[in-house]
């Protein structure tokens, strides 16, 4: 997390501080792995409703042999979502997947531009629960919905 967001503001404000902090090219989560080939950019959130949505360009390396964007790609995507968002709630802690749940609708194919929008629908002590849809840009489809818990750790996280 950046010193210079005070996210102990807790406003519209500063959720949309911290995302373009959190998601912008020089900041950790674009260090290594898979996060940065999968190029997730920031489009909206919504302090009110404890909502994030980001947007993915299709790309050919993501395709399975059918010609439509592998399904461990489609749920790296949302897991992206997923994270970011469940990170902004646990403020300065670790969080880990617990379980995820995902269903599949529709093909997603190349050259797609996907919005992943994840909401939050539970925070307690040690776990946050949410639930995501993904929609393509092209036709507005609801290709893929999603549902998932983490659990906050006690540990410090690096964003």
């Amino acid at each position: 997390m950046s010193p210079e967001i005070d996210i102990t503001q807790e406003n519209q404000e500063s959720m949309e501080a911290w995302f373009h902090h959190v998601l912008s090219p020089d900041q950790k989560l674009y260090q290594n792995g898979l996060i940065p080939m999968l190029k997730p950019q920031f489009v909206s959130c919504d302090y009110a409703n404890k909502k994030l949505t980001l947007a993915y360009d299709v790309q050919e390396w993501e395709m399975n042999p059918q010609n439509a964007m592998h399904g461990g790609i489609t749920v790296a995507a949302i897991d992206t979502a997923f994270g970011v968002l469940c990170h902004y709630f646990a403020k300065r802690k670790m969080v880990t997947t617990v379980t995820l749940s995902t269903t599949y609708l529709k093909p997603i194919w190349l050259h797609d531009r996907i919005y992943v929008t994840a909401t939050v629908t539970s925070i307690g002590k040690n776990l946050i629960s949410m639930v995501a849809e993904v929609h393509t840009e092209r036709d507005h489809l609801l290709v893929t919905t999603a549902n998932t818990t983490f659990m906050v750790l006690k540990y410090t996280s690096p964003y």
